[in-house]
């Protein structure tokens, strides 16, 4: 709700604690095109939403006189942390999670600039939608009849399923492509900075990313943890606490290990994990 879904404030349309098909959209009555978007903008914003409006600016035309301007941190607030929307926009923009099912470079992509995209098809096929984002726009579209069922509707309307006509990726996806193609043309290209506290462990995009100490087992390396993270540190930062895995040594025992990496970040404990790694980084 505080990402701008509103409708799940109503009892009736919100989910029970056993309706696990809420995850993937399976609501009641759902939710407006608008929310859909509103929400993904709070993603999109890294963690911070802020009320949709529909005007920006009123100029009086006469003279050149702002009567309005919007102010975007007038309703900014955080909904979720930076970090776990940063990791979000990673698992959402990378072409390889949903080459399987729509090959590489498809309709969810965009050519020379990196973007978040998700699709969406109702039951039967009764509607679908796409909604994609980069850090300068994002686009929700939604491809439907306006009777969703025949029976009742009146004569001659649009109406009925889409099945057998198209889905996420035949239907929305084209139009959210097309358009976002045209709306970003001559836009700088660009992307989002990793936070200090979100780990990484493998190459690039292709890494998996963790909240700090929320790794399950022993990577590699070497880690330190504290207040905050220290640039001038060579090991990985894990945030305020251990990784998860960590076994303090036992007190009164000979330390094992080549001793190196023994980082002390911003008032942080160093760390020779458990198991011994390879070589690390020299002394600080």
């Amino acid at each position: 709700i505080a990402a701008g879904l509103t409708s799940l404030s109503s009892p009736d349309n919100r989910p029970d604690a056993s309706q696990y098909a809420a995850t993937l959209g399976g609501l009641r009555h759902g939710v407006s095109v608008l929310e859909l978007a509103d929400a993904a903008s709070m993603i999109s914003n890294l963690g911070v939403h802020h009320d949709a409006t529909p005007v920006s600016k009123i100029v009086d035309m006469s003279n050149g006189h702002h009567v309005f301007d919007y102010d975007p941190s007038a309703t900014a607030r955080r909904v979720v942390p930076e970090n776990v929307a940063y990791i979000m926009n990673q698992i959402t923009s990378n072409d390889a999670n949903r080459a399987a099912e729509f090959g590489a470079h498809g309709l969810l992509t965009l050519n020379n600039r990196r973007v978040s995209a998700k699709t969406g098809t109702g039951e039967n096929f009764v509607d679908n939608l796409t909604v994609g984002w980069t850090p300068e726009l994002l686009t929700a579209v939604w491809v439907g009849n306006p009777y969703p069922s025949c029976n009742g509707a009146p004569s001659g309307a649009a109406c009925g399923t889409l099945n057998g006509v198209s889905s996420g990726i035949t239907g929305a996806a084209p139009i959210w492509h097309d358009f976002m193609t045209n709306a970003l043309a001559g836009v700088q290209t660009g992307w989002y900075t990793r936070p200090a506290n979100v780990v990484a462990s493998g190459p690039t995009d292709n890494a998996d990313f963790f909240l700090p100490s929320t790794q399950s087992q022993y990577t590699g390396g070497c880690y330190y943890w504290g207040p905050a993270a220290d640039p001038a540190n060579p090991c990985q930062y894990t945030g305020l606490n251990p990784p998860a895995w960590y076994v303090p040594p036992t007190p009164g025992a000979t330390p094992t290990g080549n001793g190196q990496g023994n980082g002390n970040g911003n008032g942080g404990q160093g760390v020779r994990p458990s198991p011994p790694p390879g070589p690390g980084p020299p002394h600080q």
